[in-house]
């Protein structure tokens, strides 16, 4: 137990899937229990107040139909009743009711937060169930696994990769004064909210963030402007955009709305590592680490790929030193009467201990 304005807090990661056409896909499964309590409660029943509370909302849902949404909390030695307060996660007002239900009117996936608050006396107790930390104060909000990060051009603040344990979100940590909207969500000052992951979908494009596999995210890159977010998905060798615009951008020879993600190149057989953004040109680049290729790629706002730096060949550390002259070297003839040849010797020596 803490003193007023210190709440106790523990996480659960679920999401809500809303569906266009109705048909279910399973989120975090077709229903989700937990009765949360904190290593702390002890404090708690010290003092003779205790809470377990337990929310029950389904994984799938269709627009415009009514979604229920149930809590349940059981304090024992408090002084006041437990207050809830629904967070639907998108964007609209909160819920105070208990047991309400809410209607989604744009398909998606929706983090929800249920915060139950129960007294007792001069102390205050809250249990937090559900969704991601999503418009949470940043330094509260919970991550999974961080991975790439990319900071906005602008001053606004971060994107951070943020692979759960069933999927994966690029989030935007606001470290400015003021509210950002990015794609159409709006991110508080301290706040971090995703523009894009937790959805099935890692193939088309045009499609809403938050309805987009990400895959396994091994680089972030923020054009020079703001306003495109590039990812590699390293499972699907593929490097995408996410348009946190307010208006629509063409890349990779096609138009992304606002808040949606398009492709800018593909890769076949690839291990995409790295990302970054030119900041003249807006060129991107990327790392293909796969045997064989071993390269560095530039990328132009129309998808075009040419490798600007390797060969193709991988040397190893454990690679033996061959000592001698180099063979078949390429010399460069400026002129016939200019002709040069040098001859080139290996500049690595291999240093044993005795």
């Amino acid at each position: 137990m803490k003193k007023p304005g210190n709440h106790l807090k523990t996480r659960t990661i679920l999401i809500l899937i809303v569906l266009a056409s109705g048909i279910a896909l399973l989120g975090a499964g077709a229903r989700w229990v937990a009765g949360l309590t904190h290593p702390a409660m002890a404090a708690t029943a010290a003092q003779g107040c205790t809470l377990n509370c337990s929310a029950t909302v389904p994984a799938t849902g269709t627009i415009n139909t009514a979604v229920p949404f149930a809590a349940d909390a059981t304090p024992s030695g408090c002084s006041t009743t437990p207050t809830f307060n629904w967070d639907f996660g998108d964007g609209s007002a909160n819920s105070s009711q208990q047991n309400p239900t809410h209607t989604y009117t744009t398909a998606g996936t929706y983090p929800w937060t249920l915060t139950t608050t129960v007294g007792s006396g001069e102390l205050a107790l809250d249990t937090i169930a559900g969704g991601l930390g999503e418009g949470a104060p940043a330094r509260q909000s919970p991550f999974g696994t961080l991975g790439a990060i990319a900071q906005d051009p602008n001053g606004r603040g971060v994107y951070v990769a943020d692979a759960t344990e069933n999927t994966t979100f690029i989030r935007f940590i606001n470290t400015s004064n003021s509210a950002v909207t990015l794609g159409g969500r709006t991110i508080a000052p301290g706040t971090i909210r995703a523009v894009a992951g937790g959805g099935g979908d890692f193939v088309n494009n045009n499609i809403p963030g938050l309805q987009v596999d990400v895959g396994a995210v091994t680089g972030l890159a923020v054009s020079s402007n703001g306003n495109l977010v590039y990812y590699t998905d390293a499972i699907g060798g593929l490097v995408r955009g996410v348009n946190v615009s307010a208006a629509a951008v063409t890349f990779g020879g096609q138009t992304i709305n606002s808040g949606r993600v398009g492709t800018l190149a593909a890769f076949v057989d690839s291990s995409l590592n790295g990302l970054a953004t030119h900041p003249t040109t807006g060129d991107v680049y990327v790392i293909d680490a796969a045997a064989g290729v071993s390269k560095v790629f530039k990328i132009t706002n129309a998808g075009t790929t040419t490798a600007v730096a390797g060969n193709g060949a991988n040397t190893n550390l454990d690679t033996p030193f061959v000592p001698g002259r180099r063979q078949a070297f390429p010399c460069a003839n400026r002129a016939p009467s200019s002709l040069t040849l040098r001859e080139i010797y290996s500049s690595r020596t291999a240093v044993t201990g005795a």
